[in-house]
């Protein structure tokens, strides 16, 4: 689950079981916010926060949500939120682990197309330091 912020002001949180901090801008499932390098998440939300369905990655998040594969499955299951952490400064391997160490850890339903192996901890620390 990704906590919902206490404050109106404050972003949405998810803290990995390695310790990496995951901060989340909250959009209507519709939306499509621009950006670059950024990490998505089609989720249901409950009283204490967001249940993940589909966790992605996107170099172009207004296009990568365009005609989405997974969009209309999310939404048939409950969805009606759009979480989007940003990371600019990420290269794409750097976004690849993170989107794993979230598909791994939160294990949205919708994510059957990509089984990831579980990392070594030499790699999740790595990835957490990031």
């Amino acid at each position: 689950m990704i906590n919902r912020a206490t404050n109106p002001m404050s972003r949405h949180s998810y803290v990995s079981k390695s310790g990496r901090r995951f901060e989340f801008e909250e959009h209507r499932i519709d939306e499509a916010p621009t950006g670059t390098n950024e990490l998505y998440v089609f989720c249901t939300e409950g009283i204490w926060g967001f249940n993940p369905l589909y966790v992605g990655k996107a170099q172009n998040l207004r296009d990568r949500l365009q005609n989405h594969e997974r969009l209309d499955d999310a939404k048939k299951k409950g969805a009606t939120k759009l979480l989007v952490h940003s990371e600019p400064d990420l290269v794409a391997a750097q976004l690849e682990d993170a989107e794993t160490l979230l598909i791994n850890e939160l294990q949205p339903l919708l994510n059957v197309q990509k089984k990831f192996p579980m990392r070594g901890r030499a790699e999740t620390n790595a990835l957490a330091a990031q």
